[in-house]
C-alpha cells in the first residue's frame, strides 16, 4: 500500500497542509486528511522548513479514520511525546555572562515587575537556541531560571528596552573596557540583513538586494561597528531597500 505523502496548498497570503495519497502519474493526490496552516504547525513545534514535514508523512499508517491519522501524525512531530525531565542547564553559564557585564545596568528598576528577568531569558535561550519569541515562551519549561510572565508582556517589555537601548550599548561598552584589553582605534564596518516571513511590507521591512538571494522576502538592514573580534560597538537598523553603500553615511551623522 501507498504511503502518505505532504501535500501542500497555497493561496497568497497562507499554506495549508494535508496528508495524501498519490495516485496514478498525472491523476492528482487522494485521500486527504487536513493538518492546518504551515505557519500555525511551524510555530507550535519550532520548525524551520516545511520540507522537515515529509518524511514524518511517511511515517503515518494509512487508515480509514482521519481523526486517527491526523493524531498519529502530531504525536510523532511532537518530540514531548516522550516525557523526560531533562532541562537545559548551559543556560546558567549564559546567565553569569549577562550578570558579569552587568547588561541592563541602565534598565528602571521599577519600569516593569520582572523586565530584567524576562530580557536575561530572551537573550540566553536566543544564544542557545535562536527562534521566535513566542516559541522560547511556549518552550520556557525546558530551561532552568523558569519566568513567570504573560506572553503578552514579552513584546510590551521590548518597548522599554528600545527606548534605553543607547545606554545599554553605552554600559556594555564601559563594561567590556574594564573587562578586556580590546583595540578600540580600529573598527570594522560592516552590513548584514535580517529576513521576515511576512505578507506585507511595512516600516523598516521592505525588499531590497539580498546576498543570500531571497529577493522575494522582506528584511531589513542591520548596520553595525565592530572590533577586531567582531563583538559590536554599536548599530543601526535601516529599511531593508537601503542600499549598503548609503549606510555608512547614516551610521556616522
Amino acid at each position: 500500500m501507498s504511503n502518505y505523502i505532504l501535500y501542500k496548498r497555497k493561496n497568497p497570503k497562507v499554506i495549508y497542509i494535508a496528508l495524501g495519497i498519490s495516485k496514478e502519474y498525472g491523476k492528482g493526490i487522494g485521500n486527504l486528511v487536513g493538518l492546518g496552516y504551515w505557519e500555525e504547525i511551524k510555530e507550535k513545534y519550532s520548525l524551520q522548513n516545511i520540507n522537515d514535514l515529509k518524511p514524518i508523512a511517511r511515517l503515518v499508517p494509512v487508515g480509514e479514520d482521519k481523526i486517527e491519522v491526523k493524531t498519529k501524525f502530531f504525536q510523532l512531530l511532537n518530540p514531548t511525546s516522550v516525557e523526560t525531565n531533562v532541562k537545559n542547564v548551559g543556560i546558567e553559564l549564559i546567565y553569569k555572562v549577562i550578570k558579569e557585564l552587568d547588561l541592563f545596568k541602565a534598565l528602571p528598576k521599577t519600569k516593569h515587575k520582572s523586565l530584567e528577568e524576562v530580557l536575561e531569558f530572551i537573550v540566553a535561550t536566543s544564544i542557545i537556541q535562536p527562534r521566535s519569541y513566542i516559541c522560547q515562551y511556549k518552550n520556557k519549561n525546558d530551561f532552568l531560571h523558569e519566568i513567570d510572565v504573560k506572553k503578552s508582556s514579552i513584546y510590551n517589555y521590548f518597548d522599554t528596552f528600545l527606548e534605553y537601548k543607547n545606554a545599554i550599548l553605552v554600559n556594555i561598552y564601559n563594561k567590556m573596557q574594564e573587562l578586556t584589553t580590546r583595540n578600540t582605534k580600529l573598527m570594522h564596518f560592516a552590513n548584514t540583513t535580517v529576513y521576515f516571513q511576512s505578507f506585507s511590507r511595512d516600516g523598516l521591512r521592505q525588499r531590497g538586494f539580498s546576498k543570500d538571494g531571497k529577493h522575494d522576502e522582506d528584511q531589513i538592514v542591520v548596520a553595525m561597528v565592530v572590533d577586531n573580534n567582531g563583538i559590536p560597538f554599536h548599530y543601526k537598523v535601516f529599511q531593508g531597500n537601503t542600499a549598503y553603500s548609503k549606510t555608512l553615511v547614516k551610521f556616522l551623522v
